[in-house]
């Protein structure tokens, strides 16, 4: 029997807010990087990954997750959508929700080459968004 994920119901005119949460986080992990403040860029970018996710599966299914598991979130991705670009995008999401742990409650520092790395996923996971969401 297949797990249900538990999701919350967004009208799809709402896309449009999430999307601009994840545009403000993108702005908030590049400033980040220009200090050099590696935590803070890898996490805004995870936020960012997730806004995102969250503007398209609002788009277009009108959910998102309501699961505590962050990784239920890359499921309803590749469950719900089947847009070009899917797989490879939740590929990137799962990579981004992996280091989310790490940087928030782990004692090591993010090292720049991490922060660097997750801040290009997030860039671009954001833009396949972007061109997903009206």
């Amino acid at each position: 029997m297949t797990r249900q994920i538990p999701t919350r119901k967004v009208e799809k005119s709402l896309a449009g807010n999430y999307l601009r949460k994840s545009q403000q986080f993108s702005r908030a992990m590049h400033e980040a990087l220009k200090k050099g403040d590696w935590d803070a860029a890898g996490l805004n970018a995870v936020h960012c990954a997730i806004s995102s996710n969250d503007a398209v599966l609002v788009a277009i299914s009108g959910i998102r997750s309501s699961s505590a598991r962050h990784a239920d979130a890359a499921e309803l991705l590749e469950s719900n959508v089947k847009a070009a670009g899917v797989k490879n995008a939740t590929s990137q999401l799962k990579r981004l929700l992996a280091k989310k742990s790490l940087i928030e409650y782990e004692e090591r520092m993010f090292k720049e080459s991490e922060a660097r790395g997750t801040v290009k996923n997030a860039e671009r996971f954001l833009e396949w968004a972007e061109r997903l969401v009206p």
